[in-house]
């Protein structure tokens, strides 16, 4: 929503020409409330699932991982821009339950060449856990040393975001250099990274839409 601001505001000022008590949930007042937070907590609740799934449920209304052209949002509170972006999905995911060293450094350069926001899933207590990507460093050889997170389990901690230094070893059997990351509280832990999410801005279908809105 920040990143494309002024999209958004364009987008809001053409539909409310349109209805003018038409809203989406953008209220963030603090870093413990947020509407679109609670919008995925009232539909989803206290459920597992994959990042890909609900952002598409966001923007499309669509709550399913590939979307087809016979799918149609499943309800009213979501699918906030399905007009602007359809069933077409900004996010790709990079890795298949595991992330050689080369995927994780080319996928994290290019979210941050083309400003795209990162999702990571992570293996940890028997399980898939997705967390934030806010940043990250480099060492002298150009390869993600460090990378910086919040995660929305860490709620009691208030405005807290943490540093992870990354490492990459070699698989036995494949011999492929994986990627894993220290674990804040406890260093000697090392945390499988399965994959990342990109989210693209979806700038060129911003454009198309304003184009045939003549806005």
């Amino acid at each position: 929503m920040n990143a494309n601001r002024s999209y958004v505001e364009r987008y809001l000022e053409y539909k409310r020409r349109l209805n003018p008590d038409f809203s989406i949930p953008s209220a963030y007042p603090d870093s413990k409330h947020s509407e679109i937070y609670q919008g995925f907590k009232n539909r989803f609740g206290n459920q597992s699932g994959y990042i890909v799934s609900g952002v598409n449920w966001f923007l499309s209304g669509i709550c399913s991982w590939v979307m087809y052209p016979q799918d149609v949002p499943e309800q009213e509170n979501a699918g906030f821009f399905f007009d602007v972006f359809g069933r077409n999905s900004l996010v790709k995911q990079y890795g298949n339950g595991y992330m050689t060293k080369e995927e994780f450094n080319n996928a994290i350069k290019l979210a941050r060449k083309q400003g795209m926001a990162v999702g990571l899933d992570i293996f940890i207590q028997g399980g898939g856990h997705a967390i934030n990507l806010w940043g990250a460093e480099f060492d002298e050889k150009g390869e993600v040393s460090t990378i910086y997170l919040v995660d929305n389990n860490d709620g009691n901690l208030g405005d807290w975001m943490y540093k992870a230094k990354i490492v990459y070893e070699q698989d036995a059997s494949s011999g492929a250099l994986f990627t894993y990351m220290k674990w804040v509280y406890n260093e000697d832990l090392k945390i499988k990274i399965m994959d990342l999410v990109l989210l693209d801005k979806g700038t060129s279908y911003w454009e198309s839409f304003f184009k045939n809105k003549n806005g």
